[in-house]
């Protein structure tokens, strides 16, 4: 079965609050922990080009105008990197193609931005994940059908606002068609740096568990892509 959208709605375009604030508390809120999710005083400021890190988001809409699902980018500008912050269904209607039809919507246009060069994702590894280990490996089976790629280090969530805490036990995907087997690991040093200043005010000296993320990134010049299948190539680190 597949839910039918009616159209898909560019907040970052035609931002409407009412829209917005369903979207996060609807479905956002309902999708993620707490530890994961921007308040949504950020995610508003972020959209209406307010904040530092710009927010690009899409949302699906019924063909009544109710709220499908939505997905969500930041642009780091410093990195040239576009991050998938965030793609969620409502919980009524998750595998019935709304997310498919979302990355198709929105990820082929932010792509073609002048200040994007790479497009990540950050999911859970299911080899590390405290939560579900099945929706973990169900999400990675839902970004392979939709093309994306796995690099080969593994990842920590920055905390995304002061009383979170970190999360660690993540992947980083990449939707770049044209990486056939790697990406340059200075481009991800850089995502990754701005990515902890914007969320965290980090800067150098990095803390103990920073610095090694950033030293495993930077080990060598390069890092690999895998298919999305080949997933546990990339080694299980415990920072």
């Amino acid at each position: 079965m597949t839910t039918v959208v009616g159209a898909f709605q560019e907040l970052d375009v035609d931002y409407d609050d009412t829209v917005a604030q369903r979207f996060y508390r609807e479905v956002l809120a309902a999708s993620f922990a707490a530890d994961e999710l921007d308040d949504f005083d950020r995610f508003r400021r972020g959209i209406l080009g307010k904040a530092e890190v710009p927010t690009l988001a899409t949302v699906a809409l019924g063909r009544d105008a109710e709220i499908l699902g939505g997905i969500v980018g930041e642009i780091y500008a410093s990195a040239e990197t576009l991050l998938l912050a965030y793609i969620a269904v409502r919980p009524d209607i998750r595998a019935h193609g709304v997310g498919t039809a979302l990355i198709r919507e929105a990820i082929p246009r932010w792509r073609e931005r002048s200040d994007v060069s790479l497009a990540v994702a950050e999911v859970h590894d299911p080899r590390q994940w405290t939560g579900s280990v099945d929706a973990a490996a169900e999400r990675l089976r839902f970004f392979d059908r939709v093309g994306a790629r796995v690099l080969g280090t593994p990842f920590v969530q920055p905390a995304l606002k002061p009383g979170r805490s970190r999360v660690s036990g993540f992947l980083l995907l990449v939707f770049d068609s044209d990486l056939e087997r790697e990406v340059p690991a200075a481009r991800v040093a850089r995502f990754v740096r701005q990515y902890y200043a914007v969320a965290e005010g980090a800067e150098p000296p990095f803390d103990p568990q920073l610095a090694e993320l950033l030293a495993f990134i930077e080990r060598k010049p390069e890092i690999p892509v895998y298919p999305i299948a080949d997933y546990a190539k990339v080694p299980a680190h415990g920072f």
